[in-house]
């Protein structure tokens, strides 16, 4: 190692133990191996000639636990020898001078003992002056306390992102949702056991502490799952769940502050299912929900003008998604699927692989009704398309020969008036065929079906 490296620099887990992590404040790592096969470490430092075999005992025994090896040495590097050979720790005599007597072992031994003792307590008490790492945190002033303090006092400092926290931050603010609760009484010895983990989406973090008595029933009865809370604590190394926890020391409940639609110019949605759509979606609509659940109320709080309930084919979900709105239009609409469960025609036809960009005829036609054998086309519509754009139109009427019934004028729109002069309806088929291409001979029921039947007559 070309360098010397601050020991609780290169192992920060161990400055939760604080008695520890002040007895090994001063150690420079001279040198350190570690054998991944049996997971041992043997490491060589500076500073620890007078740390006594108990410091050295736990340091190796807190490197294992908190960093999962099986074994770990820690030696003292031998403090550097002063230049002659008659010095051994005492300062030499001036130039030209003589070395002091030695000492008897005893007297060597207290002075060491004493000079040991003595570089400890200054490391104790240079440590005692550093304090903890702070979270980092937003550089806006502290606000007021907002929410009901439900442990301790209200917390009014800035969060830190759970997927930021470190264990050498000491005292730090989180706040998210509750989404487990684990909470143990121990009957035996009159206590609690709190412990329920949270998240803010950047990373979750577990609450726990140990409550003599009943200084934890607030928070066993304060926090429910689905909660959204501040907590104030201190991190800290469990050896039950091997992992970082979160002691608290104040909890306050928080509002949890809505996303919000910033863009300038608003979106619609077209395509979505609530919860109506079966093992598919748990969007809901309910009226009696807020904006936090609701999703109609939460896309009329963007400003969003409409947005579509297109759920599989039902349509349970309208009326809740009308009573919900109140600034904003829904687009009914449902995802359909058309199978011919009748007899044995075919429900599609024509090449269902070509390609999207290909040249396409989209087609509509109105008729005095529904029945192909007795009703008569009034008015054919038609749009190519080729790469998705509008390449040509049609657009004719067809004499009827007949008066339109009252019904059929009030869903169409088109009257008799409307049709005086209009081509016949061998003249209006002919028009199209020319316009749009040759039409297949076999046709399924609905408009195409009125082509084939009448292509055929005339």
């Amino acid at each position: 190692m070309s360098q010397k490296i601050p020991f609780l620099q290169m192992f920060a887990a161990l400055r939760q133990w604080t008695e520890l992590s002040n007895g090994v404040e001063g150690w420079q790592i001279v040198s350190a191996a570690i054998d991944k096969a049996s997971r041992s470490a043997k490491i060589t430092v500076e500073g620890a000639a007078g740390a006594g075999p108990n410091l050295m005992a736990q340091a190796e025994e807190a490197l294992c636990r908190a960093y999962g090896l099986n074994s770990v040495k820690i030696e003292a590097a031998p403090a550097p020898e002063a230049d002659g050979d008659c010095c051994r720790g005492a300062q030499c005599a001036p130039a030209g001078g003589h070395c002091p007597p030695l000492q008897n072992a005893s007297e060597e031994r207290s002075a060491h003992d004493e000079d040991a003792f003595a570089r400890t307590e200054a490391i104790r008490r240079a440590a005692m002056k550093n304090t903890a790492r702070p979270a980092a945190a937003p550089s806006k002033r502290e606000k007021k306390p907002q929410g009901k303090a439900i442990f301790g006092k209200a917390i009014s400092k800035a969060p830190t992102p759970m997927g930021e926290l470190e264990l050498d931050m000491g005292m730090v603010v989180v706040e998210g949702d509750v989404f487990a609760i684990d909470n143990r009484e121990l009957k035996k010895r009159g206590a609690w056991v709190v412990a329920f983990d949270m998240t803010d989406y950047t990373g979750s973090i577990r609450v726990n502490k140990f409550f003599p008595g009943e200084e934890g029933k607030p928070l066993v009865d304060g926090i429910k799952k689905g909660m959204h809370i501040k907590v104030q604590g201190r991190l800290n190394m469990d050896r039950f769940y091997g992992d970082m926890v979160l002691e608290p020391v104040a909890v306050t409940a928080a509002d949890k502050k809505m996303k919000e639609d910033t863009a300038p110019e608003k979106r619609v949605e077209l395509h979505l299912h609530t919860t109506m759509s079966s093992m598919d979606a748990l969007t809901s609509v309910g009226p009696k929900l807020g904006p936090d659940r609701n999703v109609v109320k939460r896309a009329e709080a963007w400003g969003h003008p409409a947005i579509a309930i297109t759920d599989h084919g039902v349509a349970q979900s309208f009326p809740d998604a009308w009573h919900s709105a109140k600034k904003i239009k829904i687009l009914y609409g449902v995802e359909a699927y058309f199978i011919n469960d009748v007899d044995d025609r075919v429900a599609v036809h024509g090449e269902t692989d070509a390609p999207f960009n290909s040249e396409i005829v989209c087609f509509d036609i109105e008729t005095t009704g529904l029945n192909k054998k007795h009703e008569v086309i009034i008015e054919i519509g038609a749009v190519v398309l080729k790469n998705g754009e509008i390449t040509d139109t049609f657009n004719t009427f067809a004499a009827p020969g007949r008066i339109l019934p009252p019904e059929i004028i009030r869903l169409t729109g088109i009257t008799d008036e409307m049709l005086k002069g209009a081509p016949s309806q061998k003249e209006a088929l002919r028009a199209f065929g020319v316009a749009m291409g040759e039409l297949p001979s076999e046709e399924p029921e609905g408009p195409k079906g009125f082509f084939g039947k009448k292509g055929k007559k005339h």
